[in-house]
């Protein structure tokens, strides 16, 4: 049996996939690792040189897995300038690591990329997700001001999460406190309005009345 004749990628559980505050989603190099023994990992080699680039030393790694059936390789680098601290005190480890996913990405057919190989990458768990009383408030808004949840994931959504998002209780907790920014800004500007409004109201009404005594008095 190939490794290509299994989908890798519907394998990973929910705890596999890590989702940062604008909705970018990543696999981490563990559960890459995981998928792969699965598979039928049978050995691995890692190959890595250094080069200077204009002052700035360059970590490359050429990355070699061997399953039962099929041979795959992938490549990484590092440096300062790809690489966040305090990982970049690190940068031969990091390049292994994300050469070492790229070449298992490859190999299990794993279309979600790895969080070794993002700098920076800052997940909230998928265990994060918003609670009861926060999607009943965001429901509630909707209504009050005549708003449908499709509406809500174009306004406060990052591009693409739209066609991922479902339902409110699909939110990041970050998704979630930016649509409560939204709904209560535009509940500003609604009584803003009607203050306005009524202010207007109140104010012709005043002047009726002293026009009314003005013309009482005058008779």
């Amino acid at each position: 049996m190939s490794i290509l004749d299994t989908d890798w990628q519907a394998k990973l559980t929910e705890e596999d996939i890590l989702t940062d505050a604008n909705g970018k989603q990543t696999v981490p190099l563990k559960s890459l690792r995981r998928l792969s023994r699965e598979a039928g990992i049978k050995s691995n080699k890692a190959q890595i040189q250094s080069i200077v680039i204009n002052g700035n030393v360059l970590v490359q790694c050429i990355y070699t897995v061997e399953f039962l059936d099929s041979i795959w390789v992938g490549t990484g680098e590092s440096s300062k300038q790809n690489t966040d601290a305090p990982y970049s005190s690190y940068m031969t480890a990091m390049a292994e690591s994300r050469a070492e996913a790229r070449c298992l990405r490859k190999a299990l057919g794993i279309e979600l990329t790895a969080t070794e190989e993002i700098s920076g990458f800052r997940a909230v768990r998928p265990a994060a997700k918003i609670d009861g009383g926060q999607i009943t408030l965001i429901n509630s808004f909707l209504l009050e001001h005549n708003l449908t949840p499709v509406d809500l994931f174009n306004e406060v959504l990052s591009k693409g999460r739209p066609e991922i998002v479902v339902s409110i209780e699909d939110f990041t907790v970050a998704e979630a406190s930016d649509a409560m920014r939204y709904l209560n800004g535009l509940r500003k500007k609604s009584k803003k309005a009607t203050k306005s409004v009524s202010t207007k109201d109140a104010r012709a009404a005043k002047k009726a009345e002293l026009e009314k005594k003005l013309a009482e008095s005058n008779t």
